[in-house]
C-alpha cells in the first residue's frame, strides 16, 4: 500500500473509505506515506463508528411495530447516502469533515493528518 501511486488511485482508495470501512482499517494500518488518504482512512473509521453507534437506539426504536421500522429504514437510506456523498467529495479530492466526528478526531487523535 505504501508504494507510489497515480493521484486517481490515491482519491480512489481515499472515497473508498467510507462505504467500506474494513479497508480504512487496512489503509490505516499499511499506509503511513499519503496524508490525504490517512486523513479519509481515520474519517471513514469515525464516520463508521458514529453509523455502529447511532445504530443501537435505531435498533431499540425497530421495535415498535409500524413507526420503528420507518425510522429503521429512513435511517440506514441516511447512512448510506451520506457514505456515497462523502466518497464521492473525497474522490473529487476534497478533504471531507464529517460532522462532529472529524472535530473530534481532531482533539483526540495524536497523528490525525
Amino acid at each position: 500500500m505504501g508504494a507510489k501511486r497515480t493521484q486517481k488511485e490515491s482519491r480512489l482508495l481515499a472515497a473508498l473509505c467510507y462505504p467500506v470501512w474494513p479497508l480504512a482499517l487496512v489503509v490505516l494500518l499499511l499506509d503511513k506515506d499519503d496524508v490525504f488518504v490517512r486523513y479519509s482512512a481515520i474519517n471513514g473509521l469515525g464516520f463508521a463508528l458514529g453509523v455502529f453507534l447511532l445504530s443501537l437506539p435505531v435498533a431499540l426504536l425497530g421495535m415498535i411495530p409500524i413507526l420503528g421500522t420507518l425510522v429503521v429504514l429512513a435511517f440506514w437510506i441516511c447512512a448510506i447516502a451520506l457514505a456515497v456523498w462523502y466518497a464521492v467529495r473525497a474522490y473529487d479530492g476534497e478533504r471531507v469533515d464529517v460532522p462532529f466526528v472529524t472535530d473530534l478526531l481532531k482533539k483526540n487523535v495524536k497523528k490525525f493528518p
